[in-house]
């Protein structure tokens, strides 16, 4: 048994020479990155598909990749049939920031285990057994390969994660400009500009309320307020129609410009998109009091749009529409983004902040791709802080 086991180790030893030789030869596809003391730095606009396969095994900075086996299906009979069966295992190149903390110990390591560990039929892996073990060796040996190559492979994630647009060739599309309104987190450019803040209600954090507003809630419900969510695609044209009334109604009351003004064709487009639903509140005639769109976007709910009638302003309907999209927001486990005001601190945000439990900070980038014409385009305007400054009112 000794022998064998000197016998194997003198094996991976002459293996390791061998592959530390082949390299050394072999021209360095990654030289151009390559610093004098052996590591690599690479800018975010040269990461290729051709470069993230040699650093990443072809894994292309995906957060998983997917193992397949090719099995025999169980048959009484004298045949083979092959199926195909996978998994899902993490990519251990890529780290991804959690979106919510686990409250406990036993949350994180249960959490963890059902994200690392995913159920599999270990029956049926096992008549594979052989392939794995191959697969598992050739998975060592590429250690190797890799530090015969450079000692530390480190990517700047500056670079790589976030992008400077000062860095980018628009030449070939003809933009002079861009503005980009960014989702929720971290924003891909650098040199993003922070706006307003958004209120959020998250499922992960204690739900939270203004007494005011649950009694203004619970007085609506004992009155005969009626609430009803119905899916984006199944909304009917009188649904439909008696939100625009609202909506427009409300953007009267608060003398909203010409802009957030829509044709009916608008909301039709948007709640025929996957994954919205139409939130309606009745009085207790039955009549529509209030309304809202929401939709699932980015790992959130959103609060889009949203109308109350100007005659049941006093009884503040709106309120119990909100709560009924935390509520679904829980169902779905995902935060709701309820948005912010006009300006910080407004009536508008102060709503919305009576059932936020957190905010999130927006940012937006203001690219100029053509310096020249931009610069062409905008002499003698006063923007102030307008963007594009061309085309400052």
């Amino acid at each position: 048994m000794r022998g064998l086991a000197a016998l194997l180790f003198l094996f991976l030893l002459l293996a390791t020479a061998a592959l530390a030789l082949e390299s050394g030869i072999a021209p360095d596809p990654l030289a151009q990155f390559r610093t004098a003391d052996g590591r690599l730095t690479i800018p975010g606009s040269s990461l290729t598909p051709e470069v993230q396969h040699l650093l990443f095994g072809g894994n292309d900075l995906q957060t998983s990749f997917t193992i397949t086996f090719v099995l025999p299906k169980r048959s009484a009979y004298p045949t083979v049939e092959p199926i195909f069966s996978s998994f899902d295992v993490p990519n251990l190149n890529v780290f991804v920031h959690p979106r919510q903390t686990p409250e406990t110990w036993g949350g994180a390591i249960d959490h963890l285990i059902q994200t690392w560990f995913r159920p599999i039929d270990w029956h049926r892996v096992a008549t594979e057994s052989l392939a794995s073990v191959r697969g598992g060796i050739a998975w060592f040996f590429d250690l190797f390969t890799a530090n015969a190559r450079a000692d530390t492979v480190s990517v700047d994630s500056t670079t790589v994660v976030v992008v400077d647009p000062a860095a980018v060739d628009f030449s070939a599309t003809g933009l002079v400009s861009a503005f980009l309104r960014h989702r929720l987190g971290e924003p891909p450019l650098a040199g993003a500009s922070p706006r307003n803040v958004v209120q959020v209600a998250d499922p992960a954090l204690p739900r939270k309320s203004r007494p005011s507003d649950r009694r203004q809630i619970r007085r609506n419900r004992e009155r005969g307020y009626a609430l009803e969510l119905v899916p984006g695609a199944e909304t009917s044209i009188e649904q439909r129609a008696g939100f625009v009334v609202l909506y427009e109604q409300t953007m009267r009351r608060t003398d909203a410009g010409r802009r957030y003004f829509f044709d009916p064709s608008y909301f039709d487009r948007v709640l025929s998109a996957e994954r919205t639903w139409l939130a309606l509140a009745t009085d207790p005639k039955g009549e529509l009091a209030a309304a809202s769109i929401a939709t699932v976007s980015d790992g959130y709910l959103h609060y889009y749009l949203s109308g109350s009638a100007d005659a049941r302003l006093s009884d503040s309907p709106m309120k119990n529409v909100v709560a009924f999209l935390i509520d679904h927001a829980e169902q779905l486990g995902l935060p709701l983004n309820l948005g912010g005001g006009i300006d910080r601190a407004d009536a508008l945000e102060e709503f919305k902040r009576g059932f936020a439990n957190r905010e999130e900070q927006w940012l937006t980038s203001e690219v100029v791709c053509d310096p020249a014409a931009y610069e062409r385009l905008s002499r003698g305007r006063e923007a102030g802080g307008f963007f594009p400054a061309y085309r400052a009112p």
